[in-house]
């Protein structure tokens, strides 16, 4: 029985998820200094990486980035503000938050290339994808920091949430293109490497744009 097909990848995807994963930690650090909640590059990376990497890789980018830049903010109080429960609780409904956009991403890379022509198509999927992200995490928020767990407590996590959510949003219009424009430019003119076109289920090219 061979291998899957998601589980496969070349040397020059790995290194591919290395610099994705150290372009994650370097802009999400940068970013704490602006002080600018849910202004974040690691959704975008995500998306990114799922539709331009297998999937077992596409995996480690966003883990990866959120596990070194966890560490920094709350091991060393870079801006740590909870308890040990409270950050336990949090971190796994974002990790997994992160982990169904990958799963997005990788659907999507089904039916179409990444490329310049669908980068709209992809950065529409990405603020869809940021929606139930946060929807995700606010039930987190809600059963961690709202111990009654009332359903006024979760509209009240909701309304709290709206301007972070709004702002997540604007993160991915603004990085989804920024990154994935920078990463086709990088890969096609400098290297010579197109982007991956879409594959179907037994990872034959689908040939659909």
């Amino acid at each position: 029985m061979g291998v899957p097909n998601w589980l496969r990848f070349k040397r020059r995807d790995l290194s591919t998820a290395i610099v994705f994963v150290i372009a994650g930690v370097c802009v999400r650090l940068a970013l704490l200094d602006f002080n600018v909640p849910n202004f974040e590059p690691v959704m975008a990376l995500t998306i990114i990486a799922s539709m331009v990497m297998p999937l077992a890789l596409a995996v480690i980018v966003p883990i990866g980035i959120m596990a070194v830049t966890d560490t920094l903010i709350y091991a060393f109080n870079i801006r740590g503000e909870y308890g040990m429960a409270m950050i336990a609780g949090i971190t796994f409904f974002v990790w997994t938050g992160f982990l169904m956009a990958t799963l997005v991403g990788w659907r999507l890379k089904k039916r179409y290339a990444f490329r310049i022509g669908n980068l709209g198509m992809v950065t529409g999927a990405g603020v869809l994808t940021t929606l139930i992200f946060d929807l995700w995490t606010d039930i987190g928020v809600w059963w961690f920091s709202y111990p009654a767990h009332t359903l006024d407590d979760a509209i009240r996590v909701l309304q709290l949430q709206t301007t972070f959510t709004l702002i997540h949003i604007a993160s991915s219009l603004i990085f989804i293109p920024l990154f994935g424009s920078g990463y086709m430019l990088l890969t096609e003119h400098k290297t010579g490497i197109t982007s991956p076109k879409p594959v179907d289920e037994a990872g034959r090219h689908s040939g659909r744009a």
